[in-house]
């Protein structure tokens, strides 16, 4: 080989060395573990089946509101009447003296049934 040709290689190899001094490597990324994968599909598999789990326990616990909801409403309803009831006949110990105004009640529901 003559000698050109050394110092052409030699001035070549030199600048490839400079560039790759100057040259950024990037970081190596580490080779996904060959586990990785189906460890995640499972993660995800029991996170789809606990979201089924909660959505099914939001159903049931409004399924379970709605009769609570009519039973508050109509006990709301009777205590209601009762209170109306209540200040209609507050005065019935002084009109029947002695007798118990539940007494008094039960008699005139059962006068007004007949």
């Amino acid at each position: 080989m003559s000698t050109e040709w050394i110092e052409l290689f030699s001035d070549f190899e030199q600048s490839l060395n400079e560039w790759l001094a100057r040259a950024v490597e990037p970081p190596s990324v580490p080779a996904p573990h060959p586990a990785e994968p189906a460890i995640l599909h499972l993660f995800e598999e029991r996170l789809k089946c606990l979201q089924m789990y909660l959505d099914k326990a939001e159903h049931d616990a409004e399924q379970a509101v709605a009769p609570l909801t009519s039973d508050i409403e109509a006990l709301q309803q009777w205590l209601n009447a009762l209170n109306t009831a209540r200040t209609k006949y507050g005065g019935i110990q002084r009109l029947f003296p002695g007798r118990d105004s539940e007494q008094v009640l039960t008699e005139k529901a059962k006068d007004a049934a007949a």
